[in-house]
């Protein structure tokens, strides 16, 4: 109350008034963007969510993404592993059950999902990840 008080015979109460209206706007003008942001997300709803493709069978998404492709977590997993992949790291992928067809899939899968919402790098780095692969088969 003191340092309202002290704003008041500072700028005048009616610019006082005027100032906390406008921060009041301000902030709930961002609380409703934030709550549409959360409700609506970057996901364009013109773009259909494809079907997440097959993995080797017996392996998890997880293992399929951990141990077989390796392409990590976030945006930076896919970059750092595009670098170590060669025809040697393909023909393992192949060893534990990777397909032309299954990486083609998963490539137009993330594809898919960076169309369905560009602010998804993941999906966009993992799309190079999967042509680099695609190129060493």
């Amino acid at each position: 109350m003191v340092a309202l008080a002290a704003l008041a015979s500072l700028f005048g109460a009616g610019a006082l008034v005027k100032l906390v209206s406008k921060a009041l706007k301000a902030k709930a003008l961002r609380k409703a963007a934030e709550k549409a942001l959360k409700e609506k997300g970057v996901t364009n709803p013109d773009v259909p969510r494809l079907p997440r493709p097959s993995t080797p069978e017996g392996t998890t998404l997880s293992q399929f993404g951990k141990d077989t492709i390796g392409w990590g977590s976030r945006p930076q997993g896919a970059l750092d592993r595009i670098s170590s992949i060669d025809s040697a790291a393909v023909a393992k992928m192949k060893d534990q059950g990777l397909t032309k067809d299954m990486a083609t899939q998963w490539r137009d899968f993330y594809s898919n999902e960076f169309s369905r919402n560009a602010n998804n790098i993941t999906a966009a780095n993992r799309v190079d990840l999967m042509n680099k692969i695609l190129d060493n088969f």
